[in-house]
């Protein structure tokens, strides 16, 4: 970890897997009741995470509903929980035993890191989505499929992700 004044920014992990990694800049929900959204596109395959209300997270074709927006939720030192607008009580979470993506209600009980995710800068204006509790990176399996978390590889495009934002 690097502090920069108030700021602790994880760089470790990505010195020590070797991986050539610029942190992005933390991303912040305005203090109004609005909340930004953003669609995150796949590199590799161009298709959209995805949410559904069964908790399966694939990719698939733009559709602009809200099964495709995803709120990032500032929870302090860098990291975010992804809630998704179609089931707003629900959040992003890997389940570590097996590198499954799914989205789950929130609950306190639970292992928290597995519910948080850190943003690291690709090439080309992409990002990297690495889960807290294993450093895994959001991966692509490509349409239909789901969606896993994934040890980081770098410059693998079913792990980079392009955002746009939208303030509803």
């Amino acid at each position: 970890m690097i502090k920069v004044g108030k700021t602790v920014r994880r760089v470790a992990i990505g010195v020590a897997a070797g991986l050539a990694l610029t942190l992005a800049p933390a991303m912040t929900t305005p203090a109004s009741a609005a909340v930004t959204f953003r669609y995150l596109a796949n590199q590799q395959y161009g298709d959209y995470l995805t949410g559904s209300l069964n908790g399966t997270v694939t990719t698939e074709t733009y559709t602009g509903l809200g099964a495709q927006w995803w709120d990032f939720m500032n929870k302090g030192g860098g990291y975010y929980t992804l809630y998704n607008a179609h089931e707003p009580s629900k959040l992003l979470a890997e389940w570590l035993e097996t590198w499954a993506v799914a989205t789950r209600t929130a609950n306190p009980t639970w292992a928290a890191h597995t519910e948080q995710w850190w943003v690291a800068y690709g090439p080309n204006g992409t990002i990297y989505i690495h889960n807290r509790g294993n450093n895994n990176c959001l991966t692509a399996k490509g349409r239909g499929n789901a969606v896993r978390a994934e040890p980081c590889r770098t410059g693998d495009r079913s792990q980079l992700w392009y955002q746009t934002s939208w303030t509803g």
